[in-house]
């Protein structure tokens, strides 16, 4: 955003000293309003112009006077200006793509995580059925057994005993 400001800011300085002695027209669009008489007027016709209202119409009326330059200096601004305005859009886009992504990734590792937590209560309630909070020491290994991974090893003995 700061590159845009600058830009801005630029081409404004650059539109007072091109178009400052620009004539108003009954039917031009440079007017009392919009025009590149002092540096206030000069942004908000800029600004205008940035949203795409009427940008050739402002490069036709400063032709007459200025010629090629006038040529030049809009279509430079429109394209460098929409250049900028859509690697924005582009940029916004991209980061709430990666947001959702990353969301999507917690929830599967979530679901993960609460089926691993529900087999280990489901497990420790037959382990432990008085529900005392603790087992036996001599009971561990065969709870372990009963446990499926990644918390117990009871998944992985079953398919070495199937080869």
């Amino acid at each position: 955003m700061f590159l845009d400001y600058i830009f801005l800011f630029v081409y404004t300085c650059l539109g007072m000293k091109l178009f400052h002695d620009v004539c108003y027209k009954e039917d031009g669009i440079i007017n009392e309003n919009t025009n590149f008489k002092d540096f206030y007027s000069s942004i908000i016709t800029l600004n205008i112009i940035t949203t795409g209202e009427g940008w050739n119409s402002f490069m036709h009326d400063t032709m007459t006077d200025k010629g090629f330059m006038a040529s030049f200096y809009w279509t430079s601004f429109v394209v460098i200006k929409v250049y900028i305005l859509l690697n924005v859009v582009v940029a916004v886009i991209f980061e709430k793509l990666e947001l959702v992504t990353i969301k999507k990734s917690i929830s599967g590792d979530m679901v993960y995580l609460l089926g691993s937590i529900s087999n280990f209560t489901a497990t420790w309630e037959k382990f432990d059925p008085e529900a005392s909070y603790h087992i036996p020491t001599k009971k561990l290994p065969a709870f372990l057994m009963k446990l499926k991974a990644p918390l117990g090893v009871g998944d992985a003995m079953l398919n070495k005993k199937e080869k």
